[in-house]
């Protein structure tokens, strides 16, 4: 009985350690921004722009209507500067939180 409660107690050790993600450095973070339509489908192809208090970073969201920036831990603002054709251009301004985490932005469609 004691073999198998080590071995369970080990098998349930190694999947938490293989579910982990190592953590950020020290004063890093990991921000995620998602752009979706009405429907909550994602939207490819949206161009966006990272500030902090210096200086811009321009990406373009993926084939899951993301984009991750890791960078120092900062209230990133978020401003889109183009959407795909059938979109319409959202001139909102988006914040990312300081410590890391995401932001949801939803397009309408034209």
């Amino acid at each position: 009985m004691k073999k198998i409660t080590g071995l369970v107690l080990i098998v349930m050790l190694l999947c938490c350690l293989a579910a982990c993600k190592p953590a950020p450095a020290d004063g890093m973070g990991r921000y995620v921004i998602t752009v979706i339509d009405e429907e909550g489908k994602p939207v490819e192809g949206v161009t966006i722009q990272i500030c902090d208090e210096g200086s811009c970073l321009v990406a373009t969201t993926d084939a899951k209507g993301t984009v991750t920036h890791e960078a120092a831990l900062y209230p990133y603002e978020i401003h889109l500067l183009k959407a795909p054709e059938g979109y319409v251009l959202d001139n909102g301004l988006y914040t990312l939180p300081e410590a890391g985490g995401s932001v949801e932005i939803t397009l309408k469609k034209q």
